[in-house]
């Protein structure tokens, strides 16, 4: 008998590593068939989480319903655009220096720049 986890998973810790892989590869290849459509096309997605002001967002919403579309497809549309007209070295020059201790720097527009110097 396979021993198993305290997590009920079971320990291929002490199997030969392709045996580990093929058992592995069969468990996930199992799970997929259990999925439903919406969930499989879920999985295939590339989902983003952002944080946005509250007026952006207003701001967002409108167009979608103005336009009767999908916001997810007025934010894409926007951005591809944005990359297209803005380069690397406009966004340097609205970087400034950032307080968190993950990111160097932060970006702003002069219109809504916290009072700091870069």
């Amino acid at each position: 008998m396979t021993p198993r986890r305290p997590d009920r998973m079971i320990d291929y810790s002490n199997l030969a590593p392709e045996v580990g892989d093929v058992l592995r590869d069969d468990l996930a290849r199992q799970a997929q068939r259990r999925m439903t459509r919406k969930q499989l096309r879920d999985a295939a997605r590339t989902k983003v989480t952002i944080d946005l002001p509250d007026d952006l967002r207003r701001n967002l919403d409108q167009i979608a319903d103005r336009l009767s579309v999908p916001l997810s497809q007025v934010y894409r549309w926007l951005l591809l655009r944005g990359l297209e007209v803005t380069s690397i070295d406009e966004l340097e020059a609205y970087r400034i220096s950032s307080r968190s201790m993950r990111y160097e720097f932060v970006l702003f527009r002069d219109d809504a720049s916290p009072k700091r110097q870069p």
